[in-house]
């Protein structure tokens, strides 16, 4: 491959390089939302207290651990979670006291779930930076070789090919994860809105 080639190549695959569509908001964080690792419960409920111990014992119920279990679920709309929970309340026949017990179980899980998630999203921020400091690496040592005088030996040509190919599957790779990022950052905010539609449909039968 003659040198004016290879440095054609290695623009054309410098080019195509993308940077990360979404600068690091603080630290790992790479999302517009902003960063709420716990959620308080005093934000979503205002019905009857709910003891700490109830955090755990609702387990204890089966029925509400049934019930918790389908409300959580995100493959269950929130509109069926709702209608869930109004069928619950009506078979209760007055006893109210499930309340507060099935409010402590969904909020445990969804916000136990929502700060795995959290967690997730920054150490994709952290394999991003690492997967875009490789292919810097890689492009500054292609860059190096193809820039070098004189005609290039076949080992020289050969790691050229293989940091071609390299940089081609770093720049996809990269890509592809930047393409689920909005959609990842939003599920934080869905979850949060999951729990206060909850909330508000177990209060609405207190």
């Amino acid at each position: 491959m003659r040198l004016a080639h290879l440095a054609g190549a290695l623009i054309a695959i410098t080019l195509a390089v993308s940077q990360p569509a979404h600068a690091a908001q603080t630290g790992d964080w790479p999302c517009i939302q902003a960063r709420v690792p716990e959620l308080g419960l005093a934000a979503f409920w205002s019905g009857p207290a709910i003891e700490d111990a109830a955090f755990k014992s609702w387990r204890d119920h089966p029925q509400v651990a049934k019930l918790v279990e389908t409300i959580t679920s995100r493959r269950i709309p929130i509109e069926e979670a709702e209608q869930r929970i109004a069928d619950f309340a009506a078979a209760q026949k007055g006893d109210k006291s499930w309340g507060p017990l099935a409010f402590a179980g969904a909020f445990a899980e969804l916000n136990g779930l929502r700060a795995t998630i959290i967690a997730g999203i920054e150490r994709f921020t952290r394999n991003q930076r690492a997967l875009a400091a490789a292919t810097t690496k890689d492009r500054a040592e292609l860059q190096s070789i193809v820039a070098s005088p004189g005609e290039k030996s076949a080992e020289q040509r050969a790691r050229i090919q293989e940091l071609q190919t390299k940089i081609q599957w770093e720049t996809r790779l990269h890509a592809e994860r930047e393409s689920t990022l909005r959609y990842v950052c939003e599920t934080p905010v869905l979850l949060e809105q999951r729990v206060f539609a909850i909330a508000r449909a177990i209060q609405n039968e207190l």
